[in-house]
This record gives C-alpha cells, structure tokens and sequence, in this order.
C-alpha cells in the first residue's frame, strides 16, 4: 500500500478541509494517508508520495508551507509530488483561474520541484476571520463573502491524482 503524505498551510480552515477532502479520496483509491499542517514540519522520508497543498493570501503561498517546501526540498526531487492551492481568484475573477494557478510556479522553481500535478481551488471568504487590512484588500479586490468551494472538482482531482502519485 503506498503511502501517501498531505501537507497544507490554512489561515482560516478552508484549505485544511480540501486537503482532508484530498486525503479521504487518496484513501478511496487504496493509499494509506496521513493529513497534516506543514507547520508540524512532517519529515517526508516515510512516505512514497506528497500532495502540498496552501492557502494564498496576496498571490503568496502560506509561509508554513514555503518552510516545509525548502527545508525538504532535496528529500522530494525524487518523489512524486502534487501541488492545490486555495483562493479566491477563480471565484471573484474566473478569467484569471489560470493566474490563480501560476501562483505555485515561482515556489516551485525555487525549491526543484517538478509536480506531477497541479491545481487551484475556490476557497472560502470569511471576512470576519480577516483583518482589517485584509478586509480591506479583499473589497477592494471585489471578494463577496461566502464559500466558494466545488468539492465535486476537488474529488475529481484528488480521483484523477491517485494513478500519478501511486503508480
């Protein structure tokens, strides 16, 4: 049974709960999984393969997972690794969805990694979770509050992701 190691960064839960939602479809697919924060700093030895997944936040990746990426870097340029990352861009700006995906390439390059997939969400807009200033931003922007989040997409991924990352 392959196993299979997710890691993501959340600020608010809305990329924690696609990462789990990755998780429960590798497990479908018959990997054994473990679903963990990156600020743990899970060491990736173990595993056969990685999905990173990350909230953004101004087109960053969520700093915990930027951590993790360059502190294991070496140990995955041999494995099979898949990247998600959760926003708003798709949902507020649908032509830009591609934009939203680009956001994982510049860390990527950074660290060596080529994934083997990747793939940008809607997230959840919970403006109450936010500060001030990132209310603001997201005005500004023209974010509506809500959850914007397609799980039949993300099941889809997760589905099409198994042969890839187990194989």
């Amino acid at each position: 049974m392959a196993r299979v190691l997710v890691v993501y960064g959340s600020w608010a839960g809305s990329t924690a709960g696609i990462a789990h939602r990755v998780g429960k479809g590798l497990i479908e697919q018959g990997a054994a999984v473990t679903v963990v924060p990156a600020g743990s700093a899970p060491d990736p030895e173990a595993y056969d393969a990685v999905v990173v997944g990350s909230a953004i936040r101004s087109g960053q990746w969520h700093p915990s997972v930027k951590d993790w990426l360059c502190k294991y870097a070496p140990r995955l340029q041999g494995t099979p690794v898949a990247f998600f990352s959760v926003c708003l861009t798709p949902a507020v700006h649908p032509l830009k969805s591609a934009e939203a995906l680009g956001y994982a390439v510049p860390l990527t390059l950074e660290v060596g990694i080529r994934p083997v997939s990747a793939r940008a969400f809607s997230g959840v807009y919970e403006p109450a979770k936010l500060s001030f200033s990132e209310r603001t931003r997201a005005r500004l922007w023209g974010a509506k509050a809500g959850d914007f989040r397609d799980l039949a997409a993300v099941d889809s991924w997760a589905l099409g992701l198994a042969p890839k990352l187990l194989d």
